[in-house]
């Protein structure tokens, strides 16, 4: 594990430097250690190294490690262990982790295994990993980047609902994307959609504060209702191919999160590929034009 450091004449100067973690090969020998420590700072964390095999009798008892030692900070690196899940709810509410690298034996990512774990920064997910789980980073604010590898088929709904995402690259494995994934990610601003998915789910992007452009791949067929509701900066939004009036969603005065009033059958002569903008805010009154 590495982290940038900078120096202490000049702070415009950093270095990466390598961080010596202290290693255990069982859960219970962790617990000993960790709550024989003095409190640290999210910002000056233990950094541990946990080799730890498949056994879903110990594994989830990191959650109650983590809860009773809440004033110790711990940066984590299962990538020597052979689990096979983040099972689900494993890490749910320890605000005292800060970093996770996962194994590259891990194939999926469980329901809830990092809600609320507020002082998240780092998440390393492997490229084993096929599917990422219900509300796996929902809340965990303090997470702006994260990495989704080419080997993930499926993200779940909610999956980083409330997380402190400013950018995502969803890759072209992805087929499908649950409703509500970034739900409240208010400094989303910069988002790639994946060349696979068919679908915009409900509320998908609801509450996206920062988002000011999308482009919809060609790949998607449909866009459901409340997509992009509560979007007051996105002013462009480029399809790369078309959508048929009946893959949108109803167009409902309750629904102003659909594409399709805002822009697309505004005017007879759009419904073709090509990208739309107005100004902002954006609202029920907003008139797009095709470019």
């Amino acid at each position: 594990m590495t982290t940038p450091a900078a120096c202490a004449h000049d702070a415009t100067h950093t270095e990466t430097r390598a961080i010596s973690r202290i290693p255990f090969t069982s859960v219970a020998s962790f617990k000993i250690w960790l709550t024989s420590q003095p409190d640290n700072t999210a910002d000056t964390p233990y950094y541990i190294a946990l080799n730890i095999d498949d056994d879903e009798d110990v594994y989830p008892d990191l959650t109650t490690i983590f809860f009773y030692a809440s004033n110790k900070y711990v940066c984590l690196d299962l990538s020597g262990s052979t689990i096979t899940s983040i099972v689900d709810y494993v890490f749910a509410g320890c605000k005292n982790l800060t970093g996770v690298t996962m194994p590259n034996s891990v194939a999926r990512i469980g329901e809830r295994a990092f809600v609320g774990c507020t002082n998240l920064t780092s998440i390393t997910i492997p490229d084993s990993v096929i599917s990422i789980g219900y509300g796996a980073f929902l809340g965990c604010v303090s997470l702006i980047s994260v990495t989704i590898p080419n080997s993930v088929i499926s993200i779940e709904a909610m999956v980083f609902r409330e997380s402190g995402l400013t950018g995502i690259i969803i890759p072209d494995s992805v087929t499908s994307i649950g409703r509500m994934t970034f739900w409240g990610c208010k400094s989303l601003s910069d988002v790639i959609i994946g060349k696979n998915i068919t679908s915009i789910e409900r509320l998908t992007f609801y509450n996206c504060d920062s988002l000011t452009g999308v482009i919809i791949p060609s790949s998607v067929t449909s866009i459901e209702r409340q997509a992009f509701l509560n979007c007051p900066k996105l002013t462009s939004v480029t399809f790369e191919g078309t959508i048929p009036s009946s893959g949108f969603s109803d167009n409902t005065p309750s629904f102003f999160g659909d594409l399709r009033g805002k822009f697309y059958a505004e005017d007879p002569t759009n419904g073709t590929p090509g990208t739309y903008t107005t100004t902002a805010p954006v609202g029920a009154s907003s008139v797009w034009v095709k470019q």
